[in-house]
């Protein structure tokens, strides 16, 4: 077949291609998608547009292959038995939930891939289960409702706490929000349930609260270690002390104590990196950290 043909072709000098588009499809099957959206779905339903359509079309948008919905549906009209103001509708409507669990989903599936593949790395921190935490602002757009056009700073559409698993290299979890502006701290509330005993999160310095230190260590039975926030309150138990060097730099450590609004206290490690010591050798500045493991 001339088909085979060609397909053989790409096989032999670009396999990278024809790899990248199998797990594409595997990711993106429209049965699994169709039958989430099902489950999940609370408030839309599916009449004559698919879900898996809606998500196969903006993956061409994502891709870059067009540049926004209204583009894939008048050069691509076959999937679309609908309108397109029924489109955009339907993309307007996608709940928060059907999304977080799109890619929960796609994460279980791809883990499988890499696993099978022998493709996951070295572990970060041997005899833990480690998971990257940290925020991501949707970018501002060009693409305005008429009430925002007048406004020179572009408004953000939205903004997710993003949860990496660093073995496989995948997104494991995501958990979106319609307020741009939002603080990220105020999304830590879904992200604590998703937390499990035994596992270590590492994230940024905006999510050094008491709430998360003791919601992840005590609450979870899991281990944290966060960038140290200079608005944490802490006690230090004993000195700073020099245990040896990195790439980086220098090494010290102390046990510190902070107290939550209980009055329970949680004693941590703390860790400071630096280049830069004075005459007595401490570190005049660097990167601390704090952890509890």
């Amino acid at each position: 077949m001339l088909l085979a043909t060609i397909f053989d072709r790409f096989v032999s000098e670009s396999p990278l291609t024809v790899m990248a588009r199998a797990l594409l499809e595997h990711a993106l099957q429209p049965g699994p998608i169709d039958e989430m959206f099902e489950r999940t779905a609370t408030v839309q339903y599916t009449d004559k547009l698919l879900f898996s359509t809606v998500v196969d079309t903006m993956s061409l948008v994502v891709c870059g292959f067009y540049g926004s919905p209204r583009a894939a549906y008048v050069n691509r009209p076959e999937p679309f038995p609908v309108t397109l103001k029924s489109v955009y509708e339907k993309l307007h409507g996608i709940e928060l939930p059907v999304m977080r669990q799109l890619v929960r989903d796609n994460a279980a599936r791809l883990t499988e891939v890499v696993q099978a593949l022998g493709g996951t790395l070295p572990e970060l921190l041997p005899g833990f289960r480690v998971k990257i935490l940290d925020g991501n602002c949707l970018a501002g757009t060009e693409h305005r409702i008429q009430e925002l056009r007048d406004i020179a700073a572009a408004p953000l559409p939205g903004k997710t706490l993003v949860v990496l698993d660093p073995q496989l290299g995948l997104v494991s979890d995501v958990f979106p929000c319609e307020d741009g502006h939002a603080q990220e701290r105020a999304l830590l509330g879904p992200v604590m349930d998703s937390v499990r005993e035994g596992e270590l999160w590492i994230e940024d310095r905006n999510f050094c609260t008491l709430g998360w230190l003791f919601g992840v260590v005590q609450g979870r039975k899991a281990h944290v270690l966060v960038r140290e926030h200079k608005g944490l309150p802490w006690a230090a138990v004993d000195e700073l002390r020099h245990v040896g060097r990195v790439e980086t730099g220098e090494v010290f450590e102390q046990t510190v104590a902070v107290t939550g609004g209980d009055g329970a206290v949680l004693c941590l490690r703390r860790i400071v990196i630096t280049e830069t010591v004075n005459a007595e050798g401490r570190p005049t500045s660097g990167t601390r950290h704090l952890r509890r493991s």
